[in-house]
C-alpha cells in the first residue's frame, strides 16, 4: 500500500546454521538477509521450555553484532516466544517485533536435536496476522509500517461553515515525503498512495507507511477529470487546515514501545 519499495541490492543468502545438540542458534537479519541497520541498541530473543527434570527454563541469548546468537540449553523441550529489538531514531526509542522465519518457532523442539531459529526485522509489509487474514489496505493491524488516518471533516471551525464532500467516484491521491531517515537508516524518495473515496466511511487509512518523520499532501481527483487540492489538519493545527500535514514518528502510548498512529482531518480547498 505504500507504492513501489526501494530497490535493495541483491545479497547472497547467509548459509543456514547446522543444528548442534544441546544448543539453540540462529541469526537476526533484515528481510534481504543482510545485517541489521539503523541505530539498534538491543536485540532480545525469547526462548522458553521445560527441562527433562520438569523445571520451567527461560533463556535470553546474547545476539552479536553480526546478528548471530548461540545458546547452550539444558535437556528438554523448547519453543520461542516474543522476540524484539530496540532501536533509536534521534531521541526517540522504539521496541519493535522480530518475525520468526519458518513455521516451527512456536512448536516444541528437543534440545537433544539442536535448535536453529532465524528472525527478520521488517519495518514495512504484511504481518503474519495480515497474511493469514488476507491483506486489507485499510486495516493497520495487517501491516508493520506506520498508519495515518485521514478523516473527512463535515464542519470547518476556522471558517464556521459546513463542508461539501467530493462526489462518489473520486480518487484521493496522497504524496508522502519522508523528511528524516527511517528507523533502519534508509533515505527514501517521495511516493504516492491512492485511495478510492467512499462517502459512507468518511475516512481513509494510509497504512504501512515507512517509519520516519513524514510530510503528506493530497489532491482529490474528481470523476469529471478535474482536481481539487486537499487541506489537512494534524495534531496542533486546530482549528486551521493546511496544505501540508506533518506526521512525525511517535511512540505509541502505553508500554508497547511500537509506533504511534496519527489522526488527521481533511477538507477540499
Amino acid at each position: 500500500p505504500t507504492g513501489p519499495a526501494p530497490a535493495a541490492a541483491p545479497r547472497a543468502p547467509a548459509p543456514a546454521a547446522a543444528p548442534v545438540p544441546g544448543f539453540a542458534a540462529g541469526r537476526v537479519t533484515m528481510p534481504d538477509g543482510g545485517p541489521l541497520t539503523g541505530d539498534v541498541k538491543d536485540v532480545a530473543i525469547g526462548l522458553h521450555g521445560i527441562s527433562t527434570a520438569g523445571e520451567r527454563v527461560s533463556y535470553g541469548p546474547e545476539v552479536g553484532a553480526d546478528g548471530r546468537y548461540r545458546q547452550r540449553i539444558a535437556p528438554g523441550q523448547y519453543r520461542f516466544g516474543g522476540s524484539q529489538l530496540t532501536v533509536r531514531l534521534g531521541e526517540r526509542e522504539f521496541r519493535l517485533p522480530l518475525e520468526p522465519v519458518g513455521e516451527r518457532w512456536n512448536r516444541n523442539r528437543d534440545a537433544a536435536e539442536g535448535i536453529v531459529q532465524d528472525f527478520v526485522w521488517k519495518t514495512t509489509g504484511l504481518t503474519p496476522y495480515g497474511r493469514s487474514s488476507g491483506p486489507d489496505p485499510n486495516n493497520h493491524t495487517h501491516w508493520y509500517g506506520v498508519h495515518v488516518r485521514v478523516a473527512w471533516q463535515t464542519w470547518r471551525a476556522d471558517t464556521r461553515k459546513p463542508t461539501v464532500p467530493p462526489p462518489p467516484g473520486t480518487k484521493l491521491r496522497f504524496t508522502v515525503r519522508p523528511v528524516s531517515p527511517t528507523v533502519d537508516g534508509q533515505r527514501l524518495e517521495p511516493f504516492v498512495v491512492e485511495r478510492d473515496w467512499d462517502p459512507r466511511l468518511g475516512n481513509k487509512d494510509l497504512n504501512d507507511l515507512p517509519p520516519a518523520d513524514l510530510e503528506i499532501t493530497g489532491v482529490a481527483l474528481l470523476p469529471d477529470g478535474s482536481s481539487k487540492p486537499m487541506l489537512l489538519q494534524g495534531a496542533g493545527d486546530y482549528p486551521n487546515f493546511k496544505p501540508v500535514l506533518r506526521a512525525p514518528l511517535t511512540r505509541a502510548s502505553g508500554a508497547s514501545g511500537t509506533y504511534g498512529g496519527l489522526n488527521a482531518g481533511w477538507v477540499l480547498d
